[in-house]
């Protein structure tokens, strides 16, 4: 259930900070816990997918970054994301702005730790 798909995003983000040589914390360790994000809620079906098979974050659809790189709004309210909200997000440390509204066949719950 909630644990297994939780530990299959864990997994996901770690497999692609190891392939790539990235560290949560950076933004490489964004660029993999949104590539989770995009696998695990059905990305291949969202409305919009701009810039998400590039390599440059900055340029995707409904993500916003900072001077440095980290990811610090992600909107992709009525974008068509399904399954569950990924337990990956919690990474997005830098994280300010969160709108995954408008999505029926997205269930689960932010962290409560990033509503603070």
């Amino acid at each position: 259930g909630e644990l297994l798909s939780a530990a299959d995003n864990i997994e996901t983000v770690s497999k692609v900070l190891k392939k790539f040589k990235l560290e949560l914390g950076t933004p490489g360790g964004d660029y993999a816990s949104l590539m989770a994000l995009f696998h695990s809620t059905n990305g291949e079906s969202w409305t919009q997918t701009t810039g998400w098979s590039s390599d440059n974050s900055s340029s995707w659809y409904g993500v916003k970054v900072n001077k440095l790189g980290r990811v610090i709004e992600l909107k992709l309210s009525k974008n068509n994301l399904g399954g569950k909200i990924p337990y990956c997000i919690y990474f997005l440390t830098k994280l300010k702005t969160l709108d995954l509204s408008d999505n029926p066949n997205l269930s689960g719950t932010i962290p409560s730790s990033m509503s603070q």
